[in-house]
């Protein structure tokens, strides 16, 4: 598997979150679009996060911004950073440029994040550079029962029944930043043949999912060997050097952010 890459970041005067706007077209003027994405909800916000795409390329030269924060509907179990304020600062001066008129309104950088250590950090562009990569590898058999279950209502958690991978962190510190990739060969059997397992990182400095959230990955469980590529959910972390992040499998997860129908029948996989 390919976690995120680790990222190249400038960082800004003050703390910085993915953002961008989405606007409205006013007489004859162009689409305007900033996207503000909240970390804490991840899934719902990227299918809003599509919508919003297929509008910003229906015009040519339109303006956008992008911010990432911890927060929204969810819980942000890591230090928010500038949070709100800073958030409410950056639609102001977005309606200042885009409403009011006003052309010396600073809307800030294109793209800006606030990472799990709490601090702003900026771009100029999306996606970012990378500067290098984190990866890991392993595996193991597990266990798909019902009942087994990690996570909240709103938030991943650590699981107890999981393969894990360890992903060695970077020889300096950097940001990890963007969908982790997954790569998974697995076998197995269950009646019926269809179900889930979720991946999540968990950040072993703290204990906490990266990002809050899991990702519901596909199975066919049929005895025969099968290989699935996907992306996993969008991260913004800032890895330490040395340090490095823990990959799981995990059977089940109460998060409905998370949601995907659960193991209906006891299975064994291997991965």
């Amino acid at each position: 598997m390919e976690p995120a890459r680790r990222q190249r970041d400038r960082r800004g005067p003050s703390p910085a979150s993915l953002f961008g706007v989405p606007g409205e077209r006013i007489g004859d003027d162009p689409w305007r679009t900033a996207v503000i994405k909240s970390k804490a909800k991840k899934r719902k916000a990227k299918g809003k996060k599509r919508k919003k795409r297929g509008v910003r390329t229906s015009a040519q030269n339109v303006p956008v911004k992008m911010l990432w924060f911890c927060g929204g509907h969810g819980v942000c179990l890591t230090d928010d950073g500038p949070g709100s304020a800073y958030l409410d600062q950056r639609q102001v001066r977005w309606f200042d440029r885009y409403l009011r008129g006003r052309t010396d309104a600073d809307t800030g950088p294109k793209f800006a994040w606030i990472a799990d250590d709490g601090q702003l950090r900026s771009s100029d562009a999306y996606p970012l550079r990378s500067a290098d990569q984190l990866s890991g590898s392993g595996s193991g058999t597990l266990p798909i029962l019902p009942g087994q279950s990690s996570g909240a209502l709103i938030f991943a958690t650590q699981a107890v029944n999981a393969v894990n991978v360890p992903v060695p962190g970077p020889g300096a510190g950097g940001n990890v930043v963007g969908p982790p990739r997954l790569k998974l060969t697995y076998r197995g059997r269950a009646v019926p043949q269809n179900t889930w397992v979720y991946a999540q990182f968990v950040n072993p400095r703290n204990g906490t999912v990266l990002g809050n959230i899991a990702t519901p990955i596909p199975l066919t469980l049929d005895g025969q060997t099968h290989s699935i590529s996907r992306n996993l959910e969008m991260v913004a972390g800032r890895a330490p050097a040395g340090g490095g992040y823990t990959l799981q499998l995990t059977a089940s997860s109460s998060c409905t952010t998370c949601s995907a129908p659960p193991a209906r029948s006891p299975s064994m996989a291997s991965m």
